[in-house]
């Protein structure tokens, strides 16, 4: 008679401890790079959104241009600075790929939830319609300045044509970007003629 055998309780018990011990050295050691790797992510994450609202803001900046229509304000800014931190907004008129006709695009922070917003809408829409509204990402402080004729940066515009340039500070939980964004006055002439030619623009 072949007698059978097995694993008796104690070398199971022993088997199971020994694992349990061996799990928890993994996660002792490897615990610390998750969460590495979580935030390793999470910074990614937040540098693509913030290399989106600069493709935004170039973009915005390189079309901007003035209307026809002189009762429409081509550039503005609100400064709103509180310490380290500011909130200020960024209005103008630029021509936005896939419409026909020059839109007003304003960038302002959504205080409520500490995110940056654009929106676009008609200079010469009815009272009453809603802008379109886009959510960039949440930032702790939004700084605009611009560039007047002899280059020096001022905080407000006087309200008369277009700046030479704009310069954008954005500060997020992870860091800070500035960019200096030229606004080309040729091609913004270029696109008005373009427009004036079609009858697109006003």
């Amino acid at each position: 008679m072949a007698s059978e055998s097995g694993f008796t309780l104690i070398e199971m018990l022993v088997a199971v401890a020994l694992f349990a011990m061996l799990v928890a050295i993994c996660y002792t050691a490897l615990g610390p790079a998750a969460d590495g790797f979580r935030d390793l992510a999470k910074a990614r994450d937040a540098l693509g959104r913030t290399e989106l609202i600069g493709s935004q803001l170039r973009m915005d900046a390189a079309y901007a241009m003035a209307s026809q229509d002189q009762r429409v304000v081509p550039f503005s800014l609100q400064a709103d600075r509180r310490g380290a931190a500011a909130l200020d907004q960024l209005t103008l008129i630029t021509h936005e790929i896939g419409l026909p006709t020059l839109v007003r695009v304003h960038y302002f922070v959504d205080e409520s939830r500490s995110m940056l917003v654009r929106e676009s809408s008609l200079p010469w829409a009815r009272d009453g319609v809603q802008p379109m509204r886009w959510d960039l990402g949440p930032v702790k402080s939004f700084r605009v300045e611009a560039m007047d004729a002899g280059g020096g940066w001022l905080q407000r515009w006087p309200g008369k044509g277009l700046p030479r340039a704009i310069r954008v500070t954005l500060r997020d939980a992870h860091a800070q970007r500035q960019w200096v964004l030229p606004i080309d006055a040729q091609d913004a002439a270029a696109l008005q003629r373009q427009f004036a030619m079609s009858g697109t623009a006003r």
